[in-house]
């Protein structure tokens, strides 16, 4: 499949004779995209109503990267900008390296950048990135260049934007890679090109009309055209004198250019980068694109969904293809799959996926039903191509903090582990309904972390449980309390509490008490400030739910699947993982049911 750029050209630059809504009206007729600086000099209003698309304006008026004092008015003046960017439906809010001059100019030069200057810078970006994921906006980081146009500016340089915005790996962080600045000085502008690849969020290509290469002509259009056709990836939308994707990649070359395609996958310093396909545009879908996006070695290239619009949507977000899943898995050009649909198409998608080469990470459960996962099990196994299932619980830094110093023996042997698990609130009995019940939707996740922490599967599983939170929940033939024993083959005891509810936040907390000593991982909490007066001491509450619980956890999982994926190594959560866990979950339910111990033999209940 081609895409098309779109092109966009600077309002400001253009028609100088002519009013302001008169060339954003014309560009708008000729097809193009807009581009603004200085928006304060503009009214708002008459731009808000006139129906254009706006690529990219100015991201702040006032402040520096560098400094305390230039950060916080960096920050206030960055989040000012963003509400007008979002008035304007703007796609990208452009920031440089130093202050602006009163025509919205980069100008302000420092003598020295130190060391300290570059942590700095880091962590005002970061915390303009983190802003931004707020807003819903996305800011880009433009280069500019030192010996002509802008001496002694600080972080001037693409290779300066490029180290930052890089370190940062933030998909609300992009290049702003002006090749007007760069050719000035930095060498090859193709190979910088290839070189920002991951991290381009506009291509700037020109800024003022007849401006020259010092020395040698135009910029070789021509050339930056054939590393968009061989190197970049497909784009969408479009930026300002440059080729677009909103909240993703762009650049422009004067006349248009058309049907650019990328490879089917290239390098950045000597790494594969991995194009994934994702299976569902739901809420973990979104999560799950975020961790893709965020990942330098990897690129979202296409989204499917049974809802249209919304693979269409998370698709536009991160400059993908909104596909049908045949269409992905038949995709030479993608090299991995992420599943994230609805419980009762996995089994069916991992066997699509496997058949067609792709390397498979799929959310738990494998199936609800225990012998559908043990054939798609032994479809998996005679294709000889892994799957990684996604328990995320694993790769909770706390929870892999904990693993790491039981599995170094810490506490000597383990004995006794309990794990608590409650929801905030029940969900709808709705959902209730399709979920496969509190075992095999909610528990399942503790049932893993038990086997894992204990590196083994419990030989019988006692469950007990009630209807006390919700009585539709117990209507609906589920339970929302619950507590369950897993007996081990030596002896070793795993405890796991439920509860649908706990008004106070998500608790999410491990114990393991060992023969010479205990570890424990305690909640998240909303943050770390503890108030203690005459009257007690006070502290936060957990975190409230588990995407807010776990997102470090979802963004880990992804690191070690492409790890995986790029070594050969083995999955760190197998699909014989995922089988097992349903195993136990199976197992407490009929234990549930029955009023009995339930013994797991051969991998089933009995």
């Amino acid at each position: 499949m081609h895409d098309s750029f779109e092109l966009a050209a600077c309002a400001e630059m253009l028609w100088r004779d002519k009013p302001m809504q008169w060339r954003v009206k014309r560009l708008t007729e000729l097809g193009f995209q807009v581009g603004l600086w200085n928006w304060p000099a503009h009214d708002l209003a008459l731009l808000e109503k006139s129906g254009a698309r706006f690529s990219i304006m100015n991201g702040y008026l006032h402040g520096r990267l560098a400094d305390d004092e230039g950060a916080a008015e960096l920050l206030r003046s960055a989040r000012e900008t963003a509400q007008v960017g979002k008035r304007l439906g703007v796609a990208r809010l452009n920031l440089h390296g130093t202050g602006l001059d009163e025509h919205g100019l980069p100008v302000a030069a420092c003598e020295t950048v130190t060391g300290a200057m570059w942590l700095k810078a880091r962590d005002t970006l970061a915390r303009i990135a983190d802003m931004a994921d707020e807003e819903g906006v996305t800011f880009t980081l433009e280069n500019l260049n030192l010996p002509v146009d802008h001496p002694g500016v600080p972080f001037a340089r693409a290779q300066d934007t490029l180290a930052l915005v890089s370190a940062l790996n933030h998909p609300r962080l992009r290049l702003n890679l002006d090749l007007y600045h760069a050719q000035i000085g930095e060498g090859n502008l193709i190979e910088l090109c290839r070189q920002c690849l991951p991290w381009i969020g506009e291509v700037q290509v020109a800024d003022v009309p007849g401006r020259r290469e010092p020395g040698s002509g135009e910029i070789n259009y021509a050339g930056v055209a054939r590393a968009a056709r061989h190197g970049l990836p497909r784009p969408r939308g479009a930026g300002g004198l440059c080729l677009g994707r909103p909240g993703g990649g762009a650049a422009s070359i004067p006349g248009g250019v058309h049907d650019l395609t990328p490879l089917d996958r290239f390098h950045f310093s000597g790494v594969i980068m991995i194009k994934v396909g994702l299976l569902g545009a739901g809420r973990i879908g979104k999560v799950h694109a975020r961790s893709i996006a965020a990942d330098r070695r990897s690129q979202l290239v296409a989204v499917s969904d049974i809802d249209a619009q919304a693979a269409r949507e998370l698709a536009s977000t991160h400059g993908a293809r909104p596909l049908s899943s045949q269409e992905i898995m038949a995709d030479p050009g993608i090299d991995a799959v992420l599943i994230a649909t609805s419980t009762d198409t996995h089994a069916a998608l991992i066997e699509a996926a496997v058949h067609a080469g792709k390397a498979v990470l799929c959310e738990k459960p494998v199936d609800l039903n225990l012998e559908r996962a043990l054939a798609c099990q032994a479809v998996v196994a005679k294709a000889g191509r892994p799957v990684m299932i996604g328990f995320n619980r694993r790769f909770d830094p706390n929870f892999a903090a904990l693993k790491r110093a039981f599995d170094a023996g810490e506490i000597g042997k383990g004995e006794l582990l309990s794990i608590t698990s409650f929801d905030p609130a029940p969900p709808p009995v709705g959902y209730v309904k399709l979920s496969g019940g509190l075992f095999r939707d909610m528990a399942i996740h503790d049932f893993d972390m038990a086997c894992w922490i204990f590196g083994a599967a419990p030989a019988s599983v006692t469950a007990i449980g009630s209807s006390i939170v919700d009585p539709a929940i117990g209507a609906a033939g589920d339970l929302d309390t619950a507590v369950i024993t897993l007996h081990f083959a030596d002896g070793r005891m795993a405890v796991v509490k439920n509860s649908r509810r706990a008004v106070y936040g998500y608790d999410q907390r491990i114990e393991l008490l060992g023969s010479d000593g205990l570890l424990s991982a305690g909640n998240v909490l909303e943050h770390t400030v503890t108030r203690i007066t005459t009257a007690g001491a006070q502290a936060a509450k957990p975190e409230y739910f588990f995407l807010e619980r776990y997102m470090k956890a979802y963004a880990a999982e992804w690191s070690a699947f492409v790890d995986a994926v790029q070594s050969g190594s083995d999955y760190p959560v197998t699909l014989r993982d995922g089988v097992h866990a349903l195993a136990v979950a199976d197992a407490a339910t009929l234990s549930w049911q029955e009023g009995r111990t339930v013994k797991l033999i051969g991998g089933r209940p009995t």
